[in-house]
């Protein structure tokens, strides 16, 4: 086990990473993607995919590597993430208890604010301007979310300091 593992393990622990069920693997591409917007780089790079920002080495690490670190989890029990990591951690995590103000399931919710926060992070290569733009530019590759679920996701982004 090297240092890649056991950060990796210890954050996967963390936010609860699952890669059973097409929902499963899309929340854990959206809590990395969020996680990494707050400094804690696991060195996944992303980039635009049909459900918001996807990184395929964090998929290929996923079916590689989740079975085992799940099953040595004791192996893990003495070592501890930062208070940066964790606190950082525990805030993509609460963004989970949002979910109803938007009346969506977690794996959507957590894809609408990475979709956000990616398309609002990268506006100039979006040629974006401001949140109308971001909105109307999500919706164009995503109809489903309306206009209301943009803002409330935005706001909790900006709330939680995602974004701002």
């Amino acid at each position: 086990m090297n240092n890649i593992d056991l950060a990796n393990a210890l954050v996967f622990h963390g936010l609860g990473i699952q890669k059973e069920t097409f929902d499963d693997r899309l929340i854990a591409q959206k809590k990395i993607y969020l996680l990494q917007m707050l400094g804690i780089d696991l060195g996944y790079h992303y980039n635009w995919y049909l459900h918001g920002p996807y990184a395929p080495s964090l998929t290929s690490y996923m079916y590689a590597n989740l079975d085992w670190i799940q099953k040595s989890e004791e192996s893990f029990a003495c070592y501890k993430l930062s208070s940066k990591a964790k606190d950082c951690v525990n805030r993509v995590n609460r963004l989970a208890k949002h979910s109803v103000k938007a009346e969506l399931g977690e794996a959507a919710w957590y894809e609408l604010l990475a979709s956000l926060h990616y398309i609002y992070q990268n506006n100039k290569s979006w040629k974006v301007k401001g949140t109308d733009d971001v909105f109307k530019k999500l919706r164009q590759y995503k109809p489903q979310y309306s206009e209301e679920q943009c803002q409330v996701a935005f706001n909790v982004l900006e709330q939680e300091g995602f974004c701002g």
